[in-house]
């Protein structure tokens, strides 16, 4: 698992996930990278794991590889702050967001090569690939959410329904639905074949920052501004589970691929794992106060 905190990145690794849940003893830092020059906004992992790709509010994003004798690559094209990053599923290619409102799609090499595309009228905030790579969804302060064919660079269908910026927006594990979440307070389900709101989620009382479905598809996660993270069941829209789980707006939530528990990163400088549908927190991360914990990705 790894967290994202100002301009550096560290590498923290749980020497067994089967006793994490059960073990006294805290993850250990195994690397640390800088190269950014302002505050990161988010990092993805590699699919092979073998590299890690960030964003930052310097206009740049970098990909550090965990080879000793590689150096970091820094790519620059985006006028303003990137804000999110995505590698494709295959690993060939990543996909950057920026508040210039623009998608990059690169070629990530020496060369640094990217196709760009003005994908909305505010500043983009988020964007992922489904699982086959052939399309991206990405989410913008123009209140839309937008999916493009990743090849063609092409538009193919607007997500609208918020009615103020939306921070996130997620496939599910089959692809068919996109949860999404904003400063209006609302978490959104979308069909993605009728383009359609299926659910509004309104219980938050506070603007949710994150969303994130559980691997098995049966629920979501949610961070907001205030600290509090709340479980929903995906089927109901119910609300499962609900702590307040930080001091500082939730920026991040992550579930483990294997659903058993989920990572949280706070502006409060900590992160917190939490299990069994966030019934207890079994580590605490404490950072220096002047931190915020920003990204959270697990591997």
């Amino acid at each position: 698992m790894n967290f994202a905190i100002n301009a550096h990145i560290d590498v923290c690794v749980h020497q067994d996930y089967s006793t994490l849940m059960h073990s006294p003893c805290d993850p250990t830092v195994e690397r640390h990278f800088r190269g950014h020059k302002k505050a990161i906004t988010n990092l993805i992992f590699h699919p092979n794991e073998s590299q890690v790709a960030t964003s930052s509010l310097d206009n740049t994003f970098m990909v550090y590889t965990f080879a000793d004798s590689m150096r970091a690559n820094r790519f620059i094209s985006h006028k303003d702050a990137v804000l999110d990053v995505d590698y494709a599923p295959s690993g060939e290619v990543i996909a950057s967001v920026s508040k210039d409102r623009t998608v990059r799609i690169w070629v990530p090499t020496v060369r640094g090569e990217s196709l760009d595309f003005k994908a909305h009228t505010g500043a983009v905030k988020s964007v992922r690939f489904c699982r086959d790579g052939q399309n991206l969804v990405t989410a913008s302060e123009d209140k839309i959410i937008k999916m493009w064919v990743v090849c063609r660079r092409r538009f193919l269908k607007s997500f609208v329904g918020h009615t103020n910026w939306v921070h996130c927006a997620r496939f599910s594990p089959d692809d068919r639905l996109i949860v999404s979440c904003g400063d209006d307070k609302t978490v959104k389900l979308w069909d993605i074949a009728s383009g359609k709101c299926v659910r509004t989620i309104t219980e938050l009382k506070d603007p949710a920052l994150d969303a994130e479905f559980h691997p098995s598809g049966i629920g979501i996660g949610v961070g907001n501004a205030v600290g509090c993270v709340k479980f929903y069941d995906l089927r109901t829209g119910q609300l499962l589970q609900h702590y307040t789980a930080h001091t500082g707006a939730v920026n991040k939530v992550k579930f483990h691929p294997n659903g058993n528990f989920m990572l949280t990163a706070s502006e409060d400088a900590s992160m917190k794992v939490c299990a069994d549908f966030f019934s207890t927190y079994f580590i605490f991360l404490p950072f220096p106060s002047s931190t915020e914990s920003i990204a959270i990705e697990i591997f």
